[in-house]
């Protein structure tokens, strides 16, 4: 479903409307079909985010976002970053950002996408509760709780350049 919400939001030089012709969603009207390949998209999925310890798991999630500002590493070269905004970019592409800076990536890359493209981003997380799960079984559920809610935060709750989230869990 998180891939099917992805190639329907996101903004592309391909044409995805033609997966969606004949759907209940491209009958339900122009409404619906307006908002089709209207936003960025960050899209993230923590399903394989399954370790023992806290040091693993973060370096894992760390990972997924890194990953993620790759995807969209076109915005280094955009007239709407500052050299300040390049140099994050990179810092985290690079793994040289420092850790307690990390929680605030996504509200970050959301910024950096609705400063380029004039156009709020929607952020999808997929399995969100993978690693929640392991850090209770495993015992480092207060290191993950408090990370987690601090990125979670940010990313939503504080984040004035989001159009809309999606969390989904297993």
């Amino acid at each position: 479903n998180m891939d099917m919400l992805k190639v329907f939001f996101e903004l592309s030089n391909e044409d995805t409307s033609l997966y969606f012709e004949g759907t209940r969603v491209w009958e339900e009207g122009e409404e619906y079909r307006k908002e089709q390949g209207k936003y960025p998209v960050i899209y993230l999925t923590f399903k394989d985010v399954k370790y023992n310890n806290w040091k693993d798991t973060f370096a894992n999630i760390k990972e997924v976002v890194r990953t993620e500002y790759r995807r969209h590493l076109y915005l280094i070269e955009s007239h709407s970053m500052s050299d300040d905004d390049v140099k994050y970019y990179r810092a985290v592409i690079d793994g040289t950002l420092e850790d307690a800076l990390f929680s605030t990536t996504l509200a970050r890359l959301s910024h950096f996408l609705n400063a380029h493209h004039s156009n709020a981003p929607m952020i999808l997380i997929d399995e969100y509760d993978t690693p929640m799960q392991e850090a209770f079984v495993d015992g480092y559920w207060d290191e993950l709780v408090t990370f987690t809610r601090s990125l979670f935060n940010s990313t939503f709750k504080t984040n004035p350049a989001l159009e809309r989230g999606i969390m989904t869990g297993i």
